[in-house]
C-alpha cells in the first residue's frame, strides 16, 4: 500500500512539474534572436509590451499544411486585433518566393522573421511544421498547436 502511494505521489510531482515548466510567459523568450527577412535583427522583446494577444506561426514555404494555413490567414477579418509573428528556418530567398504567392507580410501587425540559429524552435521543441503558438494579451502562454490546424480553431484562442 506504501508503495502504490509513493508510486502515485511520484507521478503527481512529475506531472506538475511538467505543467510548470510549460506555462511560461512571452517575457522568458526575449532572448530568443531572429532576423527579419530585411536582415534586421530582431528578437520577441517589443510582444511584450503591447497589449494584444500574440499568434506565433512557424513555417517552412515547401510545407503543403503552412501553404494551406497561410491561405486561411489571409481570409481572417480582425487581424488588427492581435500581432501576428511567422517565423521559418528557410532561406530568405525561399521565404521572399513564398511572400510572392502567401503575401502574409501584408497583414496588419504581421511580422516575417527567419529562425537563423534554430533557436526558437529548439526553445520550443518544434520537430517541423507547422507550429501554432499563442500567448494572451498578457503575455501568457495560451495554446500550442503542433501540426497542421484549422484557422477556426486558432482563432477561438485569440478571442
Amino acid at each position: 500500500m506504501l508503495l502504490c502511494f509513493i508510486v502515485i505521489l511520484f507521478i503527481c510531482v512529475v506531472v506538475g512539474v511538467i505543467k510548470y515548466s510549460t506555462a511560461h510567459s512571452l517575457k522568458q523568450e526575449k532572448d530568443i534572436k531572429l532576423s527579419t527577412i530585411d536582415n534586421e535583427k530582431f528578437t520577441m522583446e517589443k510582444y511584450y509590451t503591447d497589449s494584444k494577444p500574440l499568434l506565433i506561426i512557424y513555417f517552412h514555404p515547401e510545407c503543403y499544411f503552412c501553404s494551406m494555413e497561410m491561405s486561411e490567414m489571409l481570409e481572417i477579418k480582425r487581424i488588427e486585433n492581435f500581432n501576428a509573428l511567422f517565423i521559418t528556418n528557410a532561406l530568405e530567398s525561399e521565404v521572399q518566393d513564398f511572400l510572392l504567392q502567401y503575401p502574409i507580410d501584408k497583414l496588419k501587425n504581421a511580422t516575417i522573421a527567419i529562425d537563423i540559429h534554430g533557436e526558437f524552435a529548439e526553445r520550443f521543441k518544434i520537430k517541423a511544421p507547422p507550429t501554432i503558438i499563442i500567448y494572451d494579451k498578457k503575455g501568457k502562454l495560451k495554446k500550442i498547436f503542433r501540426g497542421a490546424v484549422t484557422i477556426k480553431k486558432i482563432v477561438k484562442y485569440l478571442y
